[in-house]
């Protein structure tokens, strides 16, 4: 059939039928904005996986159980790892979900989801048609697939690119999906596969996580103990199992290679370089290691609560600012308690910031210390000695009451406006 008349010039006027292309040109634009904006949703997905699995929650998520059923699946009066224990274990993902989609939630509680303004600024605006608060309306994971998330990616448009090309793209994007959310109704649908956590799902980060990654990291933590190794008794011709110790094999290869002048580079997934190795750690090998191991950050060995952004802040406070960055390994440290092994981290700057004021001291007249620690009031006090100010900033329920009154003044980092994007809560004592 071919438009006509008023039906051709309504197509041309509300769907931009264009005669010639024979096509809604309307629809070529809003697949070009879909294009536009899929990677930054992707993202946002992505980000909120990483802190779901980064989280205090996830990290404590107990998986000895597991591990003691995995280790006795070869015995004959074995413990099977049955299906209730790891939609157990997939259920505490889900509340790694659900609380950091709260904590999202929380973070935007009082902006208003069609002006995308605070309750500060919009009550001053028209205090009676604006009484519903809150940018988002869904609990758990579906406040990334609900219509706000078009209006998060507004709010952060500055976060996402320092371009003004790139982010006039995004807001003519964002315009155009106003009405037309409901394209995005097949992406939304794949990224919920993400957080299903009720029965095993091959897309599913819990099932991925439970069901792929934590029985290769048992097998790992076996390995990495001992081998059962089988051989036929001469005399009986009986076949009698053998436990082998391998610790100190792994944790000794590294020095005799090197011992023995043989080349301990291996080639870095990320450059293609050739590195040097380092020794095995036995820790890695603790069943509680396998929460560090949840998300993709921190491939080192040392924590990157969020790689690419810290990466980026790094640069910022040396580049933008001219600060020097000093950075430090974090340990971890394995202990033995009453529930078994757990591990302990531990990154203490204490020595490096005494060794920085003091080795710079006749180079500024004013100290300021981030820190609440009673152990730098001797750091204090020698500062104060050698003529110079020096000034304290932290916040209840982490702070000493030495270091409070040590020093020439204390600033509580909370009462400073201005310097937080979002509301913070004292640490708990």
């Amino acid at each position: 059939m071919k438009p006509v008349g008023k039906t051709l010039e309504n197509m041309r006027t509300h769907l931009e039928y264009d005669k010639d292309l024979q096509t809604f040109m309307k629809d070529q634009d809003i697949e070009d904005a879909y294009q536009t904006l899929k990677p930054i949703l992707d993202n946002i997905h992505e980000d909120f996986i990483t802190q779901s699995l980064e989280s205090a929650k996830a990290k404590s998520i107990d998986f000895s159980g597991y591990l003691e059923k995995y280790r006795q699946k070869d015995k004959k009066d074995k413990k099977e790892i049955s299906d209730a224990d790891e939609k157990k274990l997939r259920d505490e993902f889900a509340q790694t979900f659900k609380e950091a989609a709260k904590k999202i939630k929380n973070e935007y509680q009082n902006i208003d989801p069609k002006t995308g303004l605070g309750v500060e600024e919009y009550d001053e605006i028209d205090e009676d048609n604006h009484k519903k608060k809150g940018l988002f309306k869904k609990e758990n994971h579906e406040i990334l697939t609900e219509s706000a998330i078009l209006r998060y990616i507004e709010i952060n448009i500055d976060k996402l690119t320092d371009s003004e090309e790139e982010k006039k793209k995004i807001k003519e994007a964002l315009d155009k999906f106003k009405r037309f959310f409901t394209y995005f109704g097949g992406f939304n649908q794949n990224r919920e596969n993400y957080y299903f956590t009720k029965d095993e799902k091959a897309t599913a980060v819990a099932t991925r996580i439970v069901h792929e990654n934590l029985p290769k990291f048992c097998d790992n933590v076996l390995q990495f103990s001992y081998i059962i190794k089988k051989r036929k008794d001469k005399e009986t011709d009986k076949t009698i199992e053998e436990r082998v110790e391998r610790k100190q094999e792994y944790l000794n290869a590294y020095n005799f290679l090197k011992s023995q002048n043989k080349t301990t580079q291996i080639k870095d997934a990320e450059s293609g370089k050739m590195i040097e190795a380092s020794a095995i750690l036995e820790y890695i090998f603790i069943i509680s290691y396998f929460s560090s191991c949840l998300s993709q950050s921190g491939k080192d060995g040392t924590r990157e609560y969020s790689g690419d952004g810290k990466h980026k802040f790094f640069t910022y406070l040396k580049k933008g600012l001219g600060f020097t960055v000093r950075k430090k390994e974090l340990k971890r440290i394995s202990v033995v308690g009453e529930n078994g092994e757990s591990i302990i981290e531990k990154g203490n700057m204490d020595v490096e910031i005494t060794v920085d004021a003091l080795d710079n001291i006749k180079k500024y007249d004013t100290a300021i210390l981030f820190s609440g620690d009673a152990d730098f009031l001797a750091l204090v006090n020698y500062i104060k000695n050698s003529g110079k100010k020096v000034y304290i900033f932290s916040s209840k329920n982490n702070i000493s009451h030495e270091l409070k009154t040590g020093g020439d003044g204390y600033f509580d980092l909370r009462d400073i406006k201005g310097l937080w994007g979002k509301d913070l809560k004292y640490r708990e004592k």
